[in-house]
């Protein structure tokens, strides 16, 4: 009886460590992202200030990759055009809200399964909100930022200097446009979680009829 207690209180004292390492990775994550969104949308720091005005450089936002300002020209993010703020920022929020919502599932599949019922229907049904939350919530920020990225090249790309100036807020003699910024992990968590669902919902099936036959 002693053993099995200590095994027991093993398994609960494992389980705990790996739903806290599991949080505290997801929280890092959902501030880093949340953090620097709110930033790129805002232009400038949120709690300390950089420089005289606590605006950002232009290769703060993820689609640009180099932003040298021209000669005696002065300017900062916060003078960049709104909407394209809000575009390069927004894809970096819904990756926080989608790694926050998956946290959340992930941790009430670990309880369910660590209850000794891992086929049960929570966890499969726990398993395909999983998935659509990580493969949505990732599409949705790969396409963000690919529009973000086209309107960009659009209104930087060829056009005249008045235009882009009054676009990017400021003179810049060079600036370099990278590729759309795609949550990759996120779509391949979602593709495990979808692979992860159909083994589990297998298992169920097979339970049922196990259960059936006895």
């Amino acid at each position: 009886m002693k053993k099995r207690f200590e095994l027991v209180a093993g398994i609960g004292s494992r389980n705990r460590l790996i739903h806290g390492v599991i949080a505290a990775v997801a929280a890092i994550a959902i501030v880093n992202d949340a953090g620097r969104g709110a930033m790129a949308i805002a232009g400038r720091t949120l709690f300390v200030g950089e420089g005289t005005r606590g605006g950002l450089p232009l290769t703060w936002l993820p689609m640009i990759d180099a932003a040298q300002l021209a000669s005696g020209a002065t300017g900062d993010l916060r003078d960049a055009d709104v909407w394209l703020r809000i575009g390069a920022g927004s894809p970096l929020i819904i990756e926080a809200a989608t790694a926050a919502i998956a946290a959340v599932l992930l941790l009430r599949i670990l309880r369910s399964v660590a209850r000794a019922t891992p086929f049960s229907s929570t966890v499969v049904a726990g398993l395909r909100r999983l998935a659509i939350v990580l493969l949505s919530g990732g599409i949705a920020a790969g396409v963000l930022s690919t529009v973000a990225s086209i309107y960009l090249i659009i209104n930087a790309g060829p056009v005249s200097g008045s235009d882009r100036l009054a676009f990017l807020g400021a003179n810049y003699s060079d600036l370099t446009i990278g590729l759309p910024q795609w949550p990759i992990p996120l779509i391949i968590g979602g593709l495990i979680a979808v692979a992860l669902l159909a083994a589990f919902r297998s298992g169920a099936q097979l339970m049922d009829d196990v259960d059936g036959v006895i």
